[in-house]
């Protein structure tokens, strides 16, 4: 059978009640974590500024954390790029990117214009995201290609396919559209810290929607597209028997990972390892005389020692494992402006080094390891390795810790009372006869409040 017809076929077969309750279970985990990404990203430089989009009277979706209702469009658009503004939305390893924040904006935005169900919300949800995620396993993306705004479009497509209950011949053709509508998106962007980076999940969320209408009308695309474009123009190769293998069957969803670190995820299993050192020799950034970061392929690219700007300290290697060993953490509140001035922070970085070790890179995709050699001025070295950081399927965070981030995150914006209500709801979306009665409880807890300045 043709890929892409097993792949419609799939879709438009997900239903709630055959899947299984674990896999539910962690889908409503993976859109609560979403939401409080998202609420906390929206208020991040240039992000309310982007708010002041607003239409007068058209909206029907909400921008979490702001006031009135707004173009589907455009809340799409807006919390899909809020979603990774603050690095700490969820990721799939064998993707090698972020399913959720590139689909949940535009099935939410959706859902809510339509009042549409809980069930229904998830059901798009868990489809986009197996999908979505399979393909980015499937692409051997270019090595300048930030997987950010490519297959992730697909994902944003299938889910408000399955809610605008599309059928097969459908969701076939927004998968070629969707596809052919993907980014060129460079990873220069986030290693340098140009903000058009976040945009990028945000355009493939507002690009899904847009697909599925231009399919709607009419539009057609190329027979072979996510092949040619996931496979010739933006990678190298695409073996479209990962997309398919176990599909309806092994749920991807449930083999995520989640993130504590505001930061990129290639600098989780250093910083893991970092923090393994530092409670076991106490050490301080004074006594340290170099560290070396032996890494995978992937994120050796991550060794910008002197980072312009607090976006691309997320994705420096040195500057978070400095700012760790500095500060005790690497959450939103140390990712700032002030930190990056840090004239000791800035020379510790100084002082870490990352390279790859090809052992490692043939551990990918099944493990993202690092290895941290710290050597102090006294001559001592330490050394550990961590093969799998915390929070992925294989060392996951326990639950409580999971509500505990979006409480942090989201009681900010909305006050106290509605991020648990938010929390309530969320691990009970298949009671919600229309999801309004979710997005009541995203506004700001006032009509105006101060933004972070992060970016």
């Amino acid at each position: 059978m043709d890929t892409w017809r097993q792949v419609a076929e799939f879709v438009t077969s997900v239903k709630f009640d055959k899947l299984p309750a674990e896999v539910i279970s962690h889908a409503k985990w993976v859109f609560l974590d979403t939401l409080g990404a998202i609420l906390a990203g929206n208020m991040v430089n240039p992000l309310p500024e982007l708010a002041q989009w607003r239409p007068s009277r058209s909206g029907n979706a909400t921008v979490l954390g702001h006031p009135g209702l707004y173009d589907v469009y455009q809340a799409a658009l807006i919390n899909g790029t809020a979603a990774v503004a603050l690095e700490l939305d969820e990721g799939h390893q064998r993707a090698k990117g972020h399913p959720a924040s590139h689909l949940i904006p535009a099935a939410l935005a959706w859902a809510e214009q339509a009042g549409a169900s809980g069930i229904q919300l998830l059901e798009s949800i868990v489809a986009g995201y197996e999908v979505a995620a399979r393909l980015g396993a499937a692409a051997n993306l270019s090595p300048s290609v930030h997987p950010h705004g490519t297959w992730g479009t697909v994902g944003a497509g299938i889910a408000v396919a399955k809610q605008r209950d599309f059928s097969i011949k459908g969701v076939e053709e927004t998968i070629r559209v969707a596809a052919s509508l993907a980014l060129a998106a460079s990873w220069e962007a986030a290693t340098e810290g140009a903000t058009v980076r976040n945009l990028y999940t945000g355009l493939s969320n507002h690009l899904g929607i847009l697909a599925t209408d231009v399919v709607r009308a009419g539009f057609q695309g190329p027979v072979g597209a996510p092949v040619t474009v996931f496979g010739k123009i933006l990678s190298s190769g695409f073996n479209s028997q990962v997309v398919t293998n176990g599909l309806g069957f092994d749920y991807w969803i449930s083999q995520n990972y989640f993130k504590m670190y505001s930061c990129c995820r290639y600098n989780h299993a250093p910083l893991d390892a970092i923090a393994f050192l530092k409670e076991r020799t106490k050490f301080t950034s004074q006594q340290v005389e170099s560290i070396v970061v032996d890494t995978y392929s992937l994120a050796a690219k991550l060794a910008n020692q002197e980072p312009l700007n607090t976006l691309a300290a997320r994705f420096s290697i040195p500057f978070a494992v400095a700012t760790y060993i500095v500060t005790g953490g690497a959450g939103m509140d140390v990712f700032t402006q002030e930190t990056l001035e840090r004239e000791d922070i800035r020379n510790l970085a100084r002082r870490v080094f990352v390279q790859e070790d090809p052992k490692l890179s043939a551990m990918l995709p099944q493990k993202r390891p690092a290895r941290v050699t710290v050597t102090f001025f006294s001559g001592d070295t330490f050394s550990y390795q961590v093969d799998s950081a915390a929070g992925g399927f294989d060392n996951p965070y326990p639950q409580t810790v999971l509500q505990n981030k979006f409480i942090s995150l989201a009681q900010s914006v909305v006050g106290p009372g509605k991020a648990g209500d938010i929390v309530t709801i969320s691990l009970h979306l298949e009671q919600l006869d229309d999801v309004r009665q979710l997005t009541e409880h995203l506004k700001p807890q006032w009509e105006s409040h101060e933004s972070f300045d992060q970016l």
